[in-house]
């Protein structure tokens, strides 16, 4: 679907233009390539400073300052992209205003709406 490259097929350093890149996709595009590789790069970011990290992933994070960007984008942004990939409303302001206005139980509704969008892998 996405001609995102693999970077953890090559064991490769995470560079702060990669993250650039995945995270423009990501906003302009709900790229799911793009989302995949932040996942990854985010799992590794909560690792970053273990000495374990290396012998467990063949991504690695390059400085403190891609750590941060993905650290940010993710806590920042991907609640947003998701939703938006699953045609779910935007903010848990909206889902409170849908479930006040008769909508049932907030989350429930929510998660059956999930079940039921194109993308949803059963």
């Amino acid at each position: 679907e996405d001609d995102q490259q693999d970077p953890a097929a090559a064991g490769v350093h995470v560079s702060s233009s990669m993250v650039d890149g995945w995270c423009q996709a990501a906003l302009d595009k709900a790229s799911m390539g793009a989302m995949m590789q932040l996942i990854k790069a985010y799992r590794v970011a909560c690792h970053y400073g273990d000495s374990e990290q290396q012998m467990t992933s063949t991504l690695t994070i390059s400085s403190g300052a891609v750590f941060n960007k993905v650290m940010l984008f993710m806590l920042r942004e991907a609640d947003g992209i998701f939703r938006r990939m699953l045609g779910l409303q935007q903010d848990a302001s909206s889902a409170a205003a849908a479930a006040a206005a008769g909508g049932g139980g907030g989350g429930v509704l929510l998660a059956e709406h999930a079940t039921k969008a194109p993308r949803w892998r059963k």
